[in-house]
């Protein structure tokens, strides 16, 4: 949606309608605002997700994700974190053996 509101914007801007390219980059703010906001974990330094559908008794749909995970990447695909050491500070879980790329434990047999 962000990314979507950002190419209505430069379209409208483009083609000379300016009402609508400073709608659609108040939406994209706002909605940059909301993502930063409700998915940002301070404590896990990245981007988060609620679970979408109940797997376990931990699960719970619209709970939290309790973890790092790929996808906390993609609103930077999107250019959507503003750019602010807080939110660059996941990159370094990238990589990192205590982070996404940790080693992997296979369950004994």
């Amino acid at each position: 949606m962000f990314a979507n509101a950002i190419a209505i914007s430069k379209l409208a801007r483009l083609a000379g309608d300016t009402n609508t390219a400073l709608t659609f980059a108040a939406n994209a703010a706002a909605l940059r605002d909301s993502v930063q906001t409700n998915l940002w974990n301070d404590s896990l330094q990245h981007y988060i997700g609620p679970f979408q559908k109940q797997i376990t008794s931990l699960s719970i749909i619209g709970n939290f994700i309790r973890g790092r995970e790929l996808a906390g990447y993609v609103p930077w695909y999107f250019e959507l974190p503003d750019n602010d050491p807080k939110y660059n500070a996941s990159w370094e879980h990238l990589l990192s053996a205590k982070g996404i790329c940790r080693p992997l434990r296979i369950a004994d047999s």
